[in-house]
């Protein structure tokens, strides 16, 4: 998924959730490790729940970093009838 510049990721490995968040606007396999935070949580639902908030946790700890991203798309607002 992705909220406001952060692309977030949560994978099961051998019986660990792995979380991780990394910048738009490239993809995973695409961007630098470096630039990347993981952390991991056990799966169930109290780990699942501990993921979620580290997701929102590395967003609010760091919005200027995440709003300076690049939009993944730009709007464009285009006038077209349906009817010509």
């Amino acid at each position: 998924g992705g909220h406001g510049g952060m692309w977030y990721r949560l994978k099961y490995t051998d019986g660990t959730l792995c979380a991780c968040v990394w910048p738009f606007p490239w993809c995973f396999e695409k961007t630098d490790d470096t630039q990347k935070a993981f952390a991991e949580f056990p799966f169930d639902a109290d780990g699942l729940a501990r993921a979620e908030a580290w997701v929102a946790a590395q967003y609010e700890a760091d919005v200027p970093r995440w709003s300076a991203c690049p939009a993944l798309f730009r709007a464009r607002r285009t006038r077209r009838s349906i009817c010509s």
